[in-house]
């Protein structure tokens, strides 16, 4: 369907030339089987170093030399800028290097858990030393040394086994090799990672307060953070590719975490509202966008948009409670300036979770729109909110803004640039136009670091042109005639970006408003026909 409404759109001949030209381009983005390409993800049995992968002797996986190792665990400590509150808050320092001797020590036979997160760990440390890291020879060290880990952590992935133990090693690796999908673009295999991984936390009792009782503290909160990990990663994933969650609210006792070193208070804090915030996720699903919430009216469901509403302010209010000068010293910015980096971050993915809420509302009474102003004006928000983050960041900053999209424009639906576009093709405003356009221009400087970035970059350039050129059109003597209104309509409802006016609150707003049972969300906001 998708294919022949676009096919017939861009063929027409009552399409001006340049708008022509420009849906050409965002036909191109239509892959040869009809289907809109996920920016963010693929399959795992479509990826070539997982599918093909051999499985090789123990001694044949090689690892990043030890003195580099070494120095960039000194670097981690050392270094303010560099957090110190050990590896995603559920694997701390001390514990990570008893993985670390058995992996490198001759003689020891690491399982493949070991393996896995040693790999993880240090995938992550290289990573951030290469963020923090001036010298561009030691950057491509580095890069080279985290290369061979993610190589091996694909490698280690392959081999595991369908069914594992419910052991807190397996777990813990396989939450890095969640966090390491996420970081490579691989949705399908991230969302396949997340399900076993709190499949075998649930089993072992991690979500549970009481199977704590005769545990330490460390290791009760190891495990309490391993699960609100996991947790935080199902939700916004389940949210972005329009599933249900698999984990049931009503069913977990565990507390969230607190962090033994009292000294990173902020970041903790950081991490817990993540958390918190994830939970209002689960409910935007089942609450306003399930089938469950569609069939309800309305009325009813702007009365729990509104609680949403609500509810994620409040978390937000707790941003300038932990944001103070001291725990700003730990996010300092190549400009010298010192921001915390993690807040204007957390900007962005507030304002775009509230625009994702207030999207379902109805226009404004009398509204020749299709969103309520109030979400026109906090997509608004959103989008200035991430260019404050990429000017804190300072120049040559690409590998910062690359695993700032991974985690914040890719990894949750983002819903501001879909929605300021479709106010764009409706308005015409020119405010707005220069708005996609500022948004575009900020992933230039990040679209060699990953694939992900560079479609993204791709997809959204294209839907700028299309904007761009739409309100040319409206603003000069050129009239598009009713067939190519009609004809442009299609087209734009057949990419699933420009809700329908009959059907503005049947779907997330992303889908075509016919055939929706044969539809399901994509990315960052496509419909891909099955």
């Amino acid at each position: 369907m998708a294919n022949s409404l676009l096919e017939t759109a861009v063929s027409t001949s009552s399409l001006q030339p340049r708008m022509a030209e420009g849906m050409e381009n965002l036909r191109q983005l239509i892959s040869v089987n009809g289907e809109i390409p996920d920016a963010y993800g693929m399959a795992s049995s479509h990826n070539p170093r997982l599918g093909s992968m051999p499985m090789l002797p123990h001694g044949d996986m090689s690892m990043p030399p030890i003195q580099a190792v070494l120095t960039v665990l000194d670097l981690m400590k050392s270094n303010p800028r560099f957090e110190s509150m050990g590896f995603h808050m559920f694997l701390s320092a001390t514990k990570f290097m008893g993985y670390l001797n058995r992996v490198y020590t001759p003689g020891e036979v690491p399982t493949l858990a070991d393996f896995i997160i040693v790999n993880g760990a240090l995938i992550d440390v290289f990573l951030r030393s290469i963020l923090l890291t001036d010298d561009t020879d030691i950057r491509r060290d580095f890069q080279q040394h985290m290369n061979l880990c993610e190589g091996n952590l694909e490698t280690a992935l392959a081999r595991l086994p369908v069914h594992m133990p419910h052991t807190i090693d397996h777990i813990t690796a396989l939450t890095f090799s969640v966090y390491h999908a996420i970081r490579s673009s691989q949705t399908s295999l991230a969302w396949s990672l997340v399900t076993t991984a709190i499949h075998m936390s649930i089993t072992a009792g991690f979500h549970r307060a009481s199977s704590a009782k005769n545990e330490s503290r460390q290791e009760t909160n190891q495990k309490a953070w391993l699960f609100w990990s996991l947790y935080s990663v199902e939700k916004g994933l389940s949210l972005r590719l329009g599933r249900p969650s698999s984990i049931l609210d009503y069913d977990i006792t565990v507390p969230l975490p607190q962090h033994d070193d009292p000294g990173i208070t902020a970041y903790t804090s950081t991490f817990t509202r993540w958390i918190r915030l994830s939970i209002v996720q689960g409910k935007i699903y089942k609450m306003l966008y399930s089938p469950a919430a569609l069939a309800e009216t309305p009325e009813r469901r702007a009365t729990w948009a509104r609680s949403l509403v609500e509810e994620t302010k409040k978390i937000y209010k707790e941003v300038d409670k932990t944001s103070t000068p001291t725990s700003n010293n730990r996010w300092k910015t190549a400009s010298g300036n010192e921001t915390e980096l993690s807040f204007f971050s957390e900007n962005v993915l507030f304002y775009s979770t509230l625009t994702l809420i207030l999207k379902s509302l109805a226009p404004d009474e009398g509204s020749t729109h299709h969103f309520a102003s109030e979400c026109i004006t906090t997509a608004r928000i959103a989008l200035e909110k991430h260019q404050e983050y990429c000017k804190a960041l300072g120049p040559d900053s690409g590998r910062h803004i690359d695993v700032y999209v991974n985690w914040t424009i890719l990894y949750n639906p983002f819903v501001p640039f879909i929605a300021i576009f479709c106010h764009v093709i409706e308005s015409g405003d020119v405010q707005d136009l220069n708005r996609l356009q500022a948004f575009v221009t900020s992933l230039e400087s990040a679209r060699m670091y990953s694939q992900a970035t560079a479609n993204i970059h791709r997809q959204f350039q294209a839907l700028y042109n299309i904007a761009q050129q739409f309100t040319e059109i409206r603003t000069s003597n050129e009239l598009l005639n009713d067939e190519a209104i009609t004809e442009f309509d299609e087209y734009i409802q057949a990419l699933g970006i420009f809700p329908s006016r009959m059907t503005y609150n049947d779907s997330l707003g992303l889908l075509p408003s016919a055939e929706a049972d044969d539809m399901e969300l994509n990315g960052w906001g496509w419909s891909q026909a099955r």
